[in-house]
């Protein structure tokens, strides 16, 4: 038998060291040569052992049976320079050892019928190489208490199976062919066989053969292409043998995922037969599955390697993984857990200080989908210093948990140990000090790390649990309870057997909180796994068992009975978990409180926090958790009320007698109905109801004004101390009730429901129209003034809390616009009622908090508080606030406030009066600037725009060219600009001197004309609505011409021109002239004939005077075109006009 190597009758010394560990010193302990000979530890239970050592963090006491003698003797007697020892631990209850070719198998937890402990020593296969305890499997039997099987495989691929390790002689011996590939591993994969691995991480399966002494050996290959479901032995036929598929990459790990992985799976008829397992080589993960029928699959094969190196550069060093090529990482290991596998790694900046940092990567992995991401990501507090030299043995390091829902990760290597509490980073660390000791190996059994040590044998590394209990690691800081406290709030073990065993999941789930409460967490472990067994949530994420169970548990806790009151011993309520050990009513609730947070405190640490989802609730659904927080809220509510109980007695015990008759409940003689009414604490709400209905019935009598301003004090003291209680404890316990899941459904507070929300806004109106107009005394009125604000206050947050959960749901953006809209009309009617009785501080309170930027403006405004308003728009710079203030001034007409803006916002309003329909404001905003170019630019462009007064777009003009003159600016786009400008304003000035007659035959205003095209002003000055038209006006119709290019209009100039020298010569009668004797002369008199010296004179005779023959054709002369007298005067004055060109040339 193994023992240590310590005097016998001495306590021996602990082998790990802790920098604040103390020893357990225990007299009567008793090496475990001498335990065998005092008792039968086969029949006893596994803990039932001696403790090595125990600090505040950690426990270490010996585990499982006595070791049997040949293991001892191996230990003792084997030369470790040149015999390499390993272990195994296997959570069935085997173990074995690896020493040379001997292979020793034996049962370290006791079968229940056998009274021998089991061990056998087995020869393993030759071998030039060492062999390994993982290269060993064992496959436990269905009977427990019957010899397991086994098989070894040497590093060559020789592979010996046992069908029954009792008979050692019976054998089967293959080769695996593994090609010169070296095996690393074999594990267990029932119900398929064993899967092998080598070094270069290709796979094999290894199948028994059922009844026989035979083992099959299998490759095991992605499926691909076409002939993906040939079998093997037709693929072999058509391609021949194929050889071992490898990536080549070193292996890890591999790990088999749970047999009941695929349970739930309704659509796989053969579910129960599929598993998969997981590989973790080089930088590589990839998840396999092998299916009672069909070809093995590869899921999928990601690179966690890149996913490892992206985390750990931004959590450590807070950077982009790709910015830094000098990062060295290694992925060391695997472990299941609940929803997936955790991974252990290590990585160095090898640019920056050589300090390896070692960090666990969290996947979900249960879904088959290909995982794209970490889901979280830990750093280990614990590092260590990089050498090229030493970089073996910085990453020999191996992961271990418990158990899949542990709440405790093991990182070891041979010399020391590191536990990792969840949720923390602090790491617990045991190093082994004894000369020659090393761990050998390691494994988990009952929920526990269990490690095998050649110099202690078998011991577990668990939290000091003995004493400690979830009250240990409450959530609530100022909860302190005595022992004495504690026994009277759980019930006998007997109970809470009774409850643990019971078939209801719900009183399992009290059962295993007692327990956790007591101390006794391997009991709640267990139970709390069946329970997960037996309410196993679907991957739809609705409503599930688990969640309404814990949210039955939650809301008895809170409505339990105080079976510490003799008074309630009639009760005889035989599940209540006895949550208060007070007969007092307010430290009853108070101790509510405190068994409700033990409660989420034991669903955080075992695991099941985070698998609540959503729960029904009120005709809808809500988060679990938040519904958990409602419940500790109404305990809040409740010990609020209660406190203002004698105060209020009349109001409070009528309304309560009140709620109680609702509810049907009936008040035994020995209680109080008081007592009844604060027993059901998740009924406290009902009670606000028949406050306000008794407080409406008192308001109609004949009262007296300072009655009803009392009566409207109390209620609203009642009300805003319960419903502020509740928002309070809500709002400082956000994170504790946080989820992972932002897709919540639609959260309605249980104080903001539409009933509760009707009472509360029909107390303020009542507050309002009641208690203001009837209190005389300006204290009382701020008291029922801030009573008003703390009810708003209460009202709004419900809206906004829901707003928010709404806000996750774009296919409810009808039902959020809609809830948004009832908000703000409430929002707006309150405190405005505020701003009519002049409570701009209070009105200011609500209008900050819930952003109510209309109403921030009217107090600034009604105030003249220019201070307040620049607070603000820091404040609320990311929300909008200065674009609001700018269009509401806008909207209010307040221009000059709007252009009175501090220096610092100028650029804001320059941005906003930048706007199409801002534009007429942002010229005045940039003279005061001194920005004349900007100023130019913007009244330039008014004043193109402007077409419905000619007197603005003059103005307008007129003011770009002196902003333009006044910015100094002498660049061609400016000139150019100033040139256009004068254009403009030449033809403003050829409309405004337009005919009076001519405006007023169109119906004209001479002085609010609207602006003319040059088309429409050459029609008014040559056409027939100007009645007396002389050789000045179509001179003026010719100069129009030059803008005529200019506009947007689409014009013919050369018809234009042609229309107007048209227009010219019908101004004048060119038939009935009577002059005999010089016909010629008459041209003179024709306006025609001046215009041309008018044109003459300004030498533009060339460019604006048309061809005869244009004119002889020309439609609109078509009346004249047959006059032989009209043709010769036309003929006879164009060649007057020749000549005399001809004279002065």
């Amino acid at each position: 038998m193994f023992s240590p190597r310590t005097p016998v009758g001495r306590g021996r010394p602990s082998p790990f060291t802790h920098s604040q560990s103390r020893s357990v010193k225990i007299s009567s302990t008793t090496p475990r040569r001498n335990l065998r000979s005092q008792s039968n530890l086969a029949g006893q239970s596994l803990h039932t052992s001696q403790f090595l050592e125990e600090t505040s963090q950690h426990r270490i006491e010996a585990f499982g049976a006595p070791l049997p003698v040949l293991i001892t003797e191996a230990l003792n007697l084997s030369d470790r320079s040149t015999t390499e020892i390993t272990a195994c631990i296997d959570p069935s209850g085997w173990a074995w050892l690896v020493g040379g070719r001997k292979l020793f198998v034996w049962r370290y937890k006791s079968s229940g019928n056998s009274r021998t402990v089991q061990c056998k020593e087995l020869m393993l296969p030759p071998s030039d190489l060492a062999h390994s305890a993982e290269r060993v499997c064992l496959i436990p039997s269905e009977n427990d208490g019957q010899p397991a099987a086994c098989v070894a495989v040497s590093p060559e691929g020789i592979v010996r199976y046992w069908p029954n390790i009792a008979f050692e002689s019976s054998t089967a011996e293959i080769s695996a062919e593994l090609r010169g590939e070296e095996c690393a591993k074999v594990i267990n994969f029932q119900p398929h066989g064993c899967l092998l691995a080598t070094t270069t991480s290709s796979l094999l399966l290894l199948e028994p053969v059922a009844g026989q002494v035979s083992i099959q050996c299998k490759p095991l290959k992605a499926s691909q292409g076409l002939f993906s479901g040939l079998s093997k032995r037709m693929s072999s036929f058509i391609f021949g043998a194929s050889p071992l598929q490898t990536n080549g990459s070193p292996l890890q790990t591999i790990l088999a995922a749970p047999e009941d992985e695929y349970d739930d799976d309704d659509d796989d008829e053969e579910g129960e037969d599929r598993r998969s397992f997981y590989v973790l080589s080089g930088n590589n993960m990839s998840k396999w599955q092998i299916p009672s029928i069909g070809p093995e699959k590869l899921l999928y094969q990601i690179d966690a390697g890149r996913m490892f190196r992206e985390g750990l550069a931004r959590k450590v060093w807070d950077q982009d993984a790709i910015q830094m090529p000098q990062l060295k990482s290694w992925l060391l290991d695997l472990q299941l857990t609940r929803e997936g596998i955790v991974m252990l790694g290590a990585g160095v900046n090898l640019d920056a200080a050589h300090v390896v940092y070692y960090a666990l990567a969290y996947f979900e992995t249960y879904e088959d989908a290909n995982p794209t991401n970490i889901s979280d990501l830990v750093l280990l507090d614990y590092t260590q210093k990089y050498t090229e030299e030493s970089e073996d043995h910085l990453i020999e390091y191996k992961l271990l948990l418990p158990s899949d829902s542990s709440n405790v990760v093991f990182v070891y290597n041979n010399s020391s140990i590191l536990m990792l509490f969840e949720n923390s980073t602090k790491l617990d660390k045991m190093d082994f000090k004894t000369a020659g000791d090393s761990i050998l190996g390691a494994g988990r059994s009952s929920g526990a790390a269990v490690f095998f040590s050649n110099s202690h044998g078998m011991f577990s590394v668990t939290p000091p649990s003995s004493d400690l209990s979830i009250l240990d690691e409450s959530n609530n800081q100022a909860i302190c309870l005595s022992r004495s406290e504690l026994s009277s709030m759980v019930i006998n073990m007997s109970k809470m057997a009774e409850l643990t065993e019971s078939d209801d999941n719900k009183t399992k789930l009290k059962g295993a909180f007692i327990a956790s409460i007591s101390g006794d967490q391997g009991q709640a472990l267990s139970t709390v796994d069946e329970i997960l067994q037996l309410t196993r949530q679907d991957s739809g994420g609705q409503r599930s068992e688990l969640d309404k169970i814990v949210a039955g548990v939650s809301k008895d806790l809170i409505d339990d009975y105080p079976n510490a009151d003799p008074r309630w011993a009639e009760s005889n309520k035989q599940d209540s978990t006895s949550s208060t050990s007070s007969v007092i009513i307010t430290q009853q609730l108070r101790d509510k409180e405190k068994a409700h947070d033990f409660f989420i405190n034991f669903l955080k640490k075992y695991g099941l926090w985070n698998k609540l989802n959503v729960v029904g609730i009120r005709g809808s659904v809500m988060p679990t958790r938040l519904l958990l927080c409602e419940h500790v809220e109404k305990v809040q509510a409740a010990i609020a009320l209660r406190e203002l109980h004698a105060e209020h007695h009349k109001i409070v015990n009528t309304c309560m007698n009140q709620a109680l008759k609702q509810r049907q409940v009936s008040v035994p003689p020995s209680l109080t109905p008081q007592d009844m009414f604060y027993r059901e604490v998740s009924a406290i709400n009902e009670i606000t109801e028949f406050i306000l209905s008794w407080e409406k019935d008192y308001l109609v009598s004949d009262q007296t004004s300072h009655n009803i301003v009392s009566t409207v004090q109390a209620v609203n003291a009642i009300l805003e101390s319960m419903l502020h209680h509740a928002l309070k404890y809500r709002q400082t316990h956000t994170d504790m009730y946080t989820g992972s899941n932002e897709d919540i459904p639609e959260y309605i507070p249980w104080s903001a429901t539409n009933s509760m929300r009707k009472i509360i806004i029909e107390q303020i109106g009542i507050s309002l129209q009641k208690g203001i107009s009837e209190s005389r005394e300006i204290d009382v009125q701020g008291v029922l003034f801030q009573n008003i604000v703390g009810l708003a206050d209460i009202v709004m947050d419900g809206y906004a809390s829901q707003l928010k959960s709404l806000q996750c749901h774009p296919d409810r953006a009808e039902d959020y616009t809609k809830l948004e809209r009832e908000f703000e009309r409430e929002r707006h009617k309150i405190i405005t009622s505020l701003l009519e009785h002049k409570q701009f501080d209070r009105a200011a309170s609500l209008s900050e908090k819930f952003e109510d930027f209309e109403m921030l403006m009217r107090i600034c405004d009604t105030t003249n508080n220019h201070e307040r308003l620049q607070r603000y728009h820091v404040h609320y710079a990311g929300k909008g606030f200065a674009q609001f203030m700018f269009n509401w001034y806008t909207k209010e007409g307040k221009r000059g406030h709007l252009l009175a803006q501090p220096v610092a916002q100028e650029d804001e309003l320059s941005t906003f009066l930048d706007s199409d329909n801002m534009k007429y404001l942002s010229w005045l905003h940039e003279i005061k600037r001194g920005n004349f170019l900007s100023a130019h630019k913007a009244l330039n462009d008014l004043a193109s725009k402007e077409t419905n007064f000619l007197s603005k777009k003059k103005t307008l003009l007129s003011l770009s060219k002196l902003a333009a003159l006044a910015s100094d600016v002498t660049d061609d786009m400016v000139q150019d600009n100033i040139e256009e400008i004068n254009d403009d304003l030449d033809l403003i000035l050829h409309q405004e001197l337009l005919p009076t007659e001519t405006l007023e035959n169109v119906g004209m205003d001479p002085e609010n004309m609207r602006v003319l095209s040059p088309k429409e002003l050459i029609e008014l000055y040559v056409g027939e609505r100007n009645t007396n038209p002389n050789e000045l006006d179509v001179k003026k119709a010719l100069d129009l011409l030059r803008h005529v290019g200019r506009a947007s209009e689409e014009v013919d100039y050369e018809a234009m021109k042609l229309h107007i020298w048209c227009r010219a010569i019908l101004m004048d009668s060119w038939v009935d002239d009577n002059d005999e004797e010089d016909p010629l002369e008459s041209n003179r008199s024709k306006i025609f004939f001046k215009t041309v010296d008018l044109v003459y004179m300004d030498n533009d005779l060339e460019l604006l005077l048309p061809d005869l023959n244009q004119l002889l054709v020309a439609e609109e002369l078509e009346d004249l075109r047959n006059e032989p007298k009209f043709e010769f005067l036309l003929k006879g004055g164009y060649e007057q006009i020749r000549n005399s060109l001809s004279l002065m040339d």
